[in-house]
C-alpha cells in the first residue's frame, strides 16, 4: 500500500506562507518607519542647537542665525505683534475648581525691519504670513470676566535672534548703490526654503535642544516597540532562513472545543530531526510522510515557514498606539506660536485672568 504524504500544509491559526511573508514585512517596517522620523527630527534639531547664535560673520550671506536689536522700518508703526483671543470656563467637580482658557482668535500683524547689528549694520528683515514670532506672551487685555487677549510684541530696541537666509535686494533705506530714483541695494534676511522664518527674544539653541530630547525620547520608545515586534518575527525569521525535511506522522491527538466538537488535532511528525508537533486542521493518519521547516531554535510542520495569525494584529496595534501617542503628544508639546494655544489649571477663573 502506498503512504498517502502530506506536503502543502500549514499549522492551524497561522496565516499562509505569502500573508506570513507579508506580515512580518509590515510588522518591522511600520516601527522601523516612526523610529527613524523621532531619530532624524532629534537629529536635526541637536544640528540646529549647536548652530552658535550670530553663526555668520557681518557681511555674509547665507543661513544662520544672527543677532541684534529690532528697528522699524522708517513707513511702520509694528515690527510684528501676535494677538490670541481667548473665553475662559470654569467647572467644579466635588467642591474642586478648575479653569480653562481656550484659543478662539489669533490676529499677526508684521512689517519689514532692521537687524542692527553689534557693529552696527544693518540687515533688512522681511517676514510673511508663515514667520514666527518666538516670544512670551506677556501683555493681558481683559476684555471680560471670561474673555481676555494676550499679546507678544516685537519693541523697539529690544534683542532678538533670527533664523532665516540672507540674500542681496532691494533695500528702501541703503544708501548704497541708490540711483536717482530707485531704492537702493542691501542684505536682506527671509525665511529659509520650505522653513518659516523664526523671530526670537531668546537664543534658539534652548528650544531645538528641548525638541530634540523629545524626539529622542520618543526615538527610544519606539525602538522598544521595533524590538518587541521582531521578537514576534523571530521564530518566523528563523524558520524561514532554515530546512526544510521529510518525516513521518507517528502520533494524532484530537482536540474539542466547549461544546465537543472537533477543533484540531496535534500531530507529531518524527524524522532526521527532534520530533515536531504542531496544530493541523485536519486528521491524518499515522505513517503519512509530512514535511517539516526546521530552524535553529524553531520547528512547524509544513514545507514553508508561517506566522501564527495573533501576532501582526497585536504588533500593529501596539505600533499605531505608539505612533498616535507620538502625533499626539508631538502637537500638545509645541509652543504657543505653533499650536492653538489652550491654558488650564486649578481654581477658579477669576483668580486666572
Amino acid at each position: 500500500m502506498r503512504v498517502r504524504s502530506l506536503l502543502r500544509v500549514h499549522p492551524q491559526g497561522h496565516l499562509s506562507p505569502v500573508l506570513s511573508l507579508v506580515a512580518a514585512s509590515v510588522m518591522l517596517a511600520l516601527p522601523l518607519y516612526f523610529f527613524l522620523r523621532a531619530t532624524l527630527r532629534s537629529l536635526r534639531n541637536a544640528r540646529l542647537a549647536r548652530v552658535p547664535d550670530a553663526a555668520r560673520v557681518d557681511g555674509a550671506s547665507g543661513e544662520g542665525v544672527y543677532k541684534g536689536k529690532v528697528a522699524r522700518a522708517e513707513d511702520a508703526d509694528v515690527a510684528m505683534r501676535v494677538e490670541i483671543d481667548q473665553a475662559g470656563t470654569e467647572s467644579e467637580t466635588s467642591g474642586e475648581y478648575s479653569w480653562k482658557w481656550t484659543e478662539t482668535n489669533r490676529r499677526v500683524e508684521f512689517a519689514p525691519f532692521y537687524l542692527v547689528r553689534k557693529d552696527g549694520t544693518r540687515l533688512r528683515v522681511e517676514p510673511t504670513e508663515g514667520a514666527y514670532l518666538v516670544d512670551d506672551l506677556d501683555r493681558k487685555i481683559r476684555v471680560k470676566d471670561d474673555f481676555r487677549t494676550k499679546v507678544a510684541e516685537l519693541v523697539e530696541g529690544e534683542y532678538v535672534w533670527i533664523a532665516g537666509v540672507v540674500t542681496e535686494g532691494p533695500d528702501p533705506e541703503s544708501r548704497e548703490g541708490r540711483g536717482y530714483r530707485g531704492a537702493g541695494m542691501g542684505k536682506i534676511l527671509r525665511a529659509p526654503r520650505a522653513r518659516p522664518l523664526l523671530i526670537s527674544s531668546e537664543p534658539l539653541g534652548a528650544r531645538y535642544s528641548q525638541r530634540a530630547r523629545f524626539h529622542a525620547r520618543f526615538a527610544a520608545g519606539l525602538l522598544l516597540v521595533l524590538a518587541a515586534c521582531a521578537a514576534m518575527v523571530a521564530p518566523y525569521a528563523d524558520r524561514v532562513l532554515g530546512t526544510t525535511y521529510r518525516g513521518a506522522i507517528t502520533h494524532v491527538v484530537e482536540l474539542h472545543d466547549e461544546d465537543g466538537h472537533p477543533s484540531g488535532y496535534d500531530t507529531d511528525v518524527e524524522g532526521s530531526f527532534p520530533k515536531v508537533t504542531s496544530t493541523l486542521k485536519t486528521e491524518n493518519a499515522e505513517g503519512v510522510v509530512a514535511d517539516v521547516r526546521v530552524g535553529r531554535f524553531s520547528r512547524q510542520i509544513g514545507a514553508r515557514a508561517t506566522m501564527h495569525l495573533f501576532y501582526p494584529p497585536f504588533a500593529f496595534i501596539l505600533a499605531a498606539i505608539a505612533a498616535i501617542a507620538y502625533r499626539i503628544r508631538a502637537g500638545q508639546t509645541l509652543p504657543w506660536y505653533r499650536r492653538k494655544l489652550v491654558e488650564s489649571g486649578s481654581g477658579k477663573l477669576a483668580d486666572n485672568r
